[in-house]
């Protein structure tokens, strides 16, 4: 892989490439038609690579990204930007956080890192038939889970070293019986006090209490109102 990133430009069409994690078997997927095109020019690696996908995951994904201070192979010192976006990618039962998650993603991503740390994101979502099935070992804090028909919407994901502010526009999570939308909702944290603070136009109470429990650490009790809106 070292020799592989140092080549001033690699190009390389209709790739086959087997994907395993070796602590979840079942993530396994394999990419397929794969183009990859690398280019290394002074200290800055640009990346874009586009592929079908198929296995534990279906669908196709395009990424594309900037390193910059990629030639001093200094982790710290490597600033990165990277786009990403997904057309239908499909997962069935795909673990991931302590669930077992099943749905199909339409993604538009674009990501700053720093030393690889996240520091900023924003694009926009769309989620279809979203299920998240939690496992044994979350089962008693999140007995039911989440599941719904649709979950979309905007979103602007910043951090500093002590708090990360998540700031969601015109989102829509669309279940058989009910659909609550919102222009606006933040949800902020801060380490130093461990506090979280949300601020939205509306909340649905059931969906609002199942996604910040998910989305956190939080341990946050369902109201004894468990329907309307606030």
């Amino acid at each position: 892989m070292t020799w592989l990133l140092a080549q001033p430009d690699l190009q390389v069409r209709n790739a086959t490439v087997q994907m395993q994690d070796l602590e979840y078997p079942s993530r396994a997927f394999a990419l397929h038609d794969l183009s990859l095109d690398l280019k290394l020019r002074d200290s800055t690696l640009r990346v874009a690579a586009s592929s079908r996908i198929s296995g534990s995951l279906t669908g196709r994904i395009e990424i594309a990204a900037q390193l910059q201070n990629f030639a001093s192979r200094i982790p710290d010192r490597i600033t990165s930007h990277i786009r990403l976006n997904t057309d239908k990618l499909t997962f069935v039962d795909y673990p991931m956080g302590g669930f077992l998650s099943s749905g199909t993603l339409d993604l538009q991503y674009q990501g700053q890192f720093a030393g690889g740390t996240p520091v900023q994101a924003f694009g926009r979502v769309n989620l279809s038939e979203l299920v998240l099935t939690p496992t044994p070992e979350r089962t008693v804090d999140h007995p039911t889970g989440f599941r719904t028909e649709k979950l979309s919407g905007d979103f602007r994901w910043r951090r500093n070293p002590t708090a990360w502010d998540l700031a969601l526009h015109n989102i829509e999570i669309r279940h058989p019986d009910r659909v609550w939308s919102t222009p606006t909702l933040n949800l902020s944290h801060n380490s130093n006090t461990g506090l979280y603070r949300l601020l939205a136009d509306s909340v649905d109470v059931r969906d609002g209490v199942t996604l910040a429990n998910l989305l956190t650490t939080a341990d946050i009790k369902m109201p004894t109102v468990t329907n309307g809106r606030v």
